[in-house]
């Protein structure tokens, strides 16, 4: 299937689909968001999920857990049996609801301020080291190709 561009709005919005990006998205998604926004804000992918794009529409999603669950134990069974896989996939913190979600947020709030996660000025020296010994290459907003490790500059 060709791949519909920004000057084909309707086209953009009836055929995006997650599962087939075009390189152009990865450079700058904006304005598919932009189109898909004005055009099909809630979008059925083809599997059935819904890609939303308004923030208003992601609020109402997580304030309503009975309706929008992120419970996994029923659609990831029959994926990864009973396994260490299915273990951390449905206990992990994303895929938990409300109350449990909140508690263990609560448990390891220090760890998820900036400064903790390693996005401080202080913290790129450490980052880089543990990113070289992982040796991935990565894209950064500038859209250059970055040997993860290098300094690079600062990237912010």
């Amino acid at each position: 299937m060709p791949t519909a561009t920004a000057g084909d709005p309707a086209a953009l919005a009836r055929d995006f689909d997650l599962r087939r990006l075009s390189p152009d998205f990865y450079a700058d998604p904006y304005p598919v968001y932009h189109t898909l926004r004005a055009r099909e804000p809630v979008k059925r992918m083809p599997d059935g999920s819904l890609f939303l794009t308004r923030f208003r529409d992601v609020q109402a999603v997580y304030r309503d857990p009975k309706t929008f669950s992120s419970d996994k134990t029923v659609e990831f069974r029959p994926k990864y049996g009973d396994s260490p896989l299915y273990t951390h996939h449905t206990t992990s913190l994303v895929f938990n609801d409300p109350p449990r979600h909140t508690r263990v947020r609560k448990l390891i709030a220090g760890a998820l301020t900036a400064r903790d996660r390693g996005h401080g000025a202080g913290t790129r020296p450490a980052r880089r080291r543990l990113a070289g010994r992982r040796g991935r290459t990565r894209t950064h907003r500038s859209d250059r190709r970055l040997r993860v490790g290098d300094s690079g500059g600062d990237h912010r």
